[in-house]
């Protein structure tokens, strides 16, 4: 597939270099030395020029492209290109935006600004981060299928009713165990075999041990019913007061989706007239105009006695220094939003919990586009050692009319089925049950045979 990638900066540059290692990328940015350097150390073709302009995206062989992606730091720049990109090709537009006004005035006209898509990084980080505050333990959660599957990956913690345990024997019959991720290895586990296993059947995958991750698949409310059995029995509890140090986007946007649901924040800002702005918006939110960094207010205001602090700081020098404070005074759970992928083992070994990327999270969503119009989702889990994709069902399928025994045998090595979906409900994987048209299913798959496993749908 070919992709154009429309400004390389931080976020452009990373999605290039995701894109590279599949398909034909071509990188455009004004920034002449940009350009030289994405496709110095990328796989990729570098176009010095104006992206709004169709003499430049015609030299990038926009008619040739299959989905064109805006990344620029400028929302208007994003949607002029989707315009000028759908006036002379057919390619699949996607612009990432900052501000929701634009995002909710696509919604309302899809089409809107020549843009097939439109993606807020920002939302779609915050939205991630109040997903994992009810989860303890857990490192990523998505829902799939409208919400009818639940994924997740959680850390086995010192003292778990699971360490010691098969994993197989984990799951529940409305969720399975797909994966165990531990010392950089993947072991994928085949919920069809698990099922058809007798107790004495060696499965030759490990007893779970602290520190190991699971990937769980199943239906709502099934896999956060094993997120009480990955815990210590001193660990759960129900979340009542969430932190939130730092007034960044996302930071903002977390504040506001908890609000939403019924569980307001406390939030500390830097400053009176941030204070008044987020006012505006977060009627019931408790407000703090204070330094995040102040060790003295952290302890005032019992930080460390949160159940979960989230740091969203405006850069990673002061969102590392935050997290380790609030670690430093007792906080249990930190979920921290970071910009930059290198700076992942610092925040590991400050302690963090959860590093939330809103890269990553945009790389996600765009994975679908690059991957036919079929797959509906995608997860990478594991540090992308392994993905979790949904693909729905088409009569041209090579899976319709097959059960599922039979997809599993077409399936590669390092994939196990983990959920399916039919008329908007859950369907748990069963050997017998025969695929057809409009059915989901949720597939697991090691990074390096997922692209062959969705050629099987």
């Amino acid at each position: 597939m070919r992709v154009l990638v429309v400004g390389v900066g931080a976020v452009g540059t990373a999605l290039a270099a995701d894109l590279a290692e599949g398909h034909d990328v071509v990188a455009i940015d004004v920034d002449g030395d940009r350009v030289d350097a994405v496709s110095t150390r990328y796989d990729v073709l570098g176009v010095h020029g104006d992206g709004t302009d169709p003499d430049v995206l015609d030299e990038a062989g926009v008619d040739e492209a299959d989905v064109v992606v805006t990344a620029t730091d400028d929302d208007e720049t994003n949607l002029t290109v989707c315009g000028s990109v759908t006036a002379i090709s057919d390619a699949f537009t996607v612009a990432l935006v900052e501000e929701s006004a634009y995002l909710r005035a696509w919604r309302r006209s899809r089409g809107a600004y020549g843009a097939d898509y439109l993606l807020d990084s920002t939302l779609r980080a915050a939205r991630a981060i109040s997903r994992l505050v009810d989860l303890p333990r857990a490192h990523e959660f998505e829902e799939l299928a409208g919400g009818n599957v639940h994924v997740a990956e959680f850390e086995v913690a010192e003292g778990s009713p699971l360490a010691g345990r098969d994993p197989t024997a984990v799951g529940r019959s409305d969720c399975a165990v797909v994966s165990v991720l531990r010392d950089g290895a993947v072991d994928v586990l085949d919920p069809l075999e698990s099922a058809d296993a007798d107790a004495d059947t060696e499965t030759g995958i490990e007893p779970l041990a602290a520190g190991d991750r699971v990937v769980v698949v199943g239906a709502p409310g099934g896999v956060e019913n094993v997120a009480a059995d990955v815990v210590a029995d001193e660990d759960v509890a129900a979340v009542e007061d969430v932190v939130v140090l730092g007034s960044s986007a996302t930071g903002r946007q977390v504040a506001h989706l908890l609000e939403e649901r019924g569980r307001p924040a406390r939030v500390v800002v830097e400053s009176h007239e941030r204070a008044r702005d987020l006012a505006d918006d977060l009627s019931e939110t408790t407000l703090l105009v204070h330094d995040p960094t102040d060790p003295d207010f952290l302890e005032r205001e019992h930080v460390g006695d949160a159940d979960v602090v989230v740091v969203a700081r405006e850069n990673d020098q002061r969102g590392l220094l935050t997290s380790m404070l609030a670690r430093s005074r007792g906080a249990d759970r930190t979920v921290t939003v970071v910009d930059s992928a290198q700076y992942d083992v610092l925040f590991e070994e400050a302690g963090v919990d959860v590093a939330v990327h809103p890269r990553a999270e945009a790389a996600e969503e765009i994975a679908r586009f690059t991957r036919g119009r079929r797959t509906e989702n995608v997860v990478f889990v594991g540090r992308d050692g392994a993905e979790v994709f949904e693909v729905a069902v088409v009569e041209e399928s090579l899976a319709a009319g097959h059960t599922l025994a039979d997809l599993m045998d077409s399936l590669p090595d390092g994939t196990a089925v983990g959920a399916l979906t039919r008329d908007g409900e859950y369907v748990a994987p069963d050997p017998d049950f025969e695929l057809q048209a409009g059915d989901h299913v949720v597939v697991f798959a090691r990074a390096d045979v997922s692209d062959r496993a969705l050629d099987q749908f």
